[in-house]
């Protein structure tokens, strides 16, 4: 390990801290800080954050490690390893609300320490990446006029944008963890029967959906007129993972124009959930395709086509593909001078 990562003591027995500063420091870690009480373990994080802590539960003053632990958390993300001589259960209960990365029975060995270490930087590391990248994909579905509902592979909702918040009269808090047929409900437009499951077992083989219209039912009673498509969602091994639902309210509008629009929004999501997965070289055509339409509908200069664009750009530096990347940015960033 790098002597650039920095792990802070938080241990009040002064033998006990010296000991675990001379092990991490043969091991190639930088000690950033040896504090005693959890008071002053929180003031030195906020001015000077370390990698790791390595907090003893059982701390003299007003707060204990468990406390501290959890304060930090509060305002920071610092994985958490607890250091105890012992632990009853109940003592053990509260440090599992904390979220610690590990726990190190004192004395520990130099073996188990390194271990503990390596598994837990690597798991924060991990979790990082995954909190990233749910994170740019929410602020991605929710730049799109269309509106957008992710389920996982049994069809319980893990995502919707705000649009789809609107036109189903279900904010996402209440949706979440909900099966979509009780959120997304609609009626076949032609014998006005409610259906069942709207999207076909067939996904699960990998076939997509053609353009649907139907009439939606909203939490409200409201029954809206609206155009779907239904996409597979697929891992980097091919493995079924669930299903995204893309609609939008043809009440005011139809024809060609907004059935192409919407297919231009479905290949923004799919590049976009592409993305997200690290598959970049599949993205790439995708967007390409999105770029096209959304030209073709909206006009070259319109915000939506920089947004296609910035993505595409962000596409080709992740392959290298530089020259295109500025390329890419510098029309999106001309686009967006041109708006103001």
């Amino acid at each position: 390990m790098a002597a650039s990562t920095a792990i802070m003591i938080v241990e009040d027995e002064v033998v006990v801290a010296m000991e675990l500063q001379e092990a991490l420091r043969a091991m190639g870690y930088r000690v950033s800080a040896i504090v005693s009480s959890g008071e002053e373990a929180i003031s030195k994080v906020d001015i000077m954050p370390p990698d790791l802590i390595l907090m003893d539960i059982k701390l003299d003053g007003e707060l204990d490690g468990i406390e501290t632990a959890g304060r930090i958390r509060e305002r920071h993300d610092i994985p958490v390893i607890y250091l105890t001589a012992y632990a009853d259960e109940h003592t053990l209960n509260r440090a599992k609300v904390t979220e610690p990365f590990g726990y190190l029975i004192k004395p520990t060995s130099e073996r188990e320490l390194r271990t503990t270490i390596e598994v837990s930087l690597y798991r924060h590391q991990q979790e990082k990446k995954i909190r990233d990248s749910a994170t740019w994909l929410s602020a991605t579905l929710n730049i799109l006029g269309e509106a957008v509902i992710v389920t996982d592979q049994d069809g319980v909702i893990k995502h919707m944008n705000y649009s789809a918040e609107t036109l189903t009269g279900w904010g996402q808090e209440m949706a979440l963890g909900r099966h979509f047929t009780e959120v997304y409900v609609l009626r076949d437009q032609k014998t006005g029967k409610i259906l069942k499951n709207p999207v076909p077992t067939t996904l699960k083989a990998g076939a997509v959906q053609g353009t649907a219209r139907h009439i939606l039912v909203s939490k409200n009673r409201a029954e809206i007129n609206i155009e779907h498509n239904v996409l597979p969602v697929h891992d980097s091994t091919g493995r079924f993972t669930g299903v995204v639902l893309a609609f939008q309210d043809i009440s005011q509008h139809g024809g060609e124009m907004q059935a192409s629009f919407g297919h231009a929004a479905n290949l923004y999501v799919s590049a976009a959930l592409y993305c997200s997965d690290g598959q970049y070289a599949k993205a790439e055509p995708l967007y390409r395709r999105a770029l096209m339409l959304f030209e073709r509908n909206l006009g070259s200069n319109h915000p939506k086509v920089a947004n296609v664009l910035t993505d595409l750009a962000d596409v080709y530096a992740k392959m290298g593909r530089h020259e295109e990347e500025k390329k890419l940015a510098a029309r999106a960033a001309e686009i967006r001078r041109g708006k103001r």
